[in-house]
């Protein structure tokens, strides 16, 4: 065979690789069988994402890691899951503050609570001020709410009473003046749902019933005329008289549940004056 030929029969390297008899690489072909179709393999959709996965894995052996409570976990492995997840060490560990809806007394119940149940600090602060908001929405009425009552319960005495209504407050309303150093402490004083005393038809009968009693026990001249009372001067009279009928007081707002009371209080202090008290 000449050289020529020789030469002319040796392969040609074209730079292409050979199109047939080549597969692609499936990593899954070279794990042992009985681990190869393992669903936690499924996954992984190639060779460089399942060793990201084990470095990952690897990273977290030796983390702090707390493990959930079970239906038999025991009270000192509970402890130990409530510590590990932020609860204080005591109870007074909690840093909480009282305030004009929950007292001191109350923070300190609230934190043996908040103990006991394993919060943390963040969780027991938030529960306190979302509490103490709820109670003191639910404590208050608005001003309307509480016209609204005043309203209803004067329509519900003008039909309890008749033509007997005018006469029956005036009696509750004598009853405050004659018992009381200041007739606005008493029926400006609000109940725990938010309404005042003179508000309350339960508060205004029982008045009316005692000045009723009074009056017939005692005469009315002698319950109704102040005057007669000891040691009230005529200028403590003119000084109570000034202060009731003050700019700004129910005496100048007819719409203020007080008003038809203390204008018949300056009315009686007027007589007191002039001598002419009933």
């Amino acid at each position: 065979m000449s050289e020529e030929s020789q030469v002319a029969d040796a392969p040609v390297d074209t730079g292409q690789a050979a199109s047939e008899g080549t597969t692609e690489f499936n990593f899954r072909d070279h794990i042992d069988e009985s681990i190869r179709d393992d669903p936690s393999l499924s996954t992984y959709k190639d060779i460089n994402g399942m060793a990201k996965s084990l470095i990952n894995a690897q990273k977290m052996v030796g983390a702090d890691k707390v493990a959930i409570p079970g239906k038999y976990t025991t009270p000192e492995e509970m402890d130990s899951f409530y510590s590990k997840i932020g609860r204080p060490d005591t109870a007074d560990g909690y840093e909480l503050s009282s305030n004009e809806v929950i007292g001191d007394e109350g923070v300190t119940f609230f934190r043996e609570l908040a103990y006991k149940n394993g919060l943390t600090q963040t969780q027991a602060e938030n529960i306190l001020t979302e509490y103490g908001g709820y109670i003191d929405t639910m404590g208050e009425k608005t001003e309307d709410q509480i016209e609204q009552i005043r309203v209803g319960i004067e329509k519900d005495l003008q039909n309890e009473w008749g033509d007997q209504y005018e006469k029956n407050i005036g009696y509750s309303n004598e009853v405050v003046s004659f018992f009381s150093s200041d007739d606005d402490a008493i029926t400006e004083m609000k109940l725990a749902d938010g309404t005042r005393i003179g508000d309350n038809p339960m508060i205004i009968e029982m008045f009316s019933n005692i000045g009723q009693f009074i009056s017939e026990k005692i005469g009315e001249d002698s319950f109704s005329g102040r005057d007669n009372v000891p040691g009230m001067a005529t200028e403590q009279v003119q000084q109570e008289l000034n202060s009731i009928m003050a700019p700004g007081t129910p005496y100048w707002d007819k719409q203020h549940p007080d008003h038809n009371r203390v204008v018949q209080r300056a009315l009686q202090l007027n007589g007191m004056l002039t001598g002419d008290a009933a």
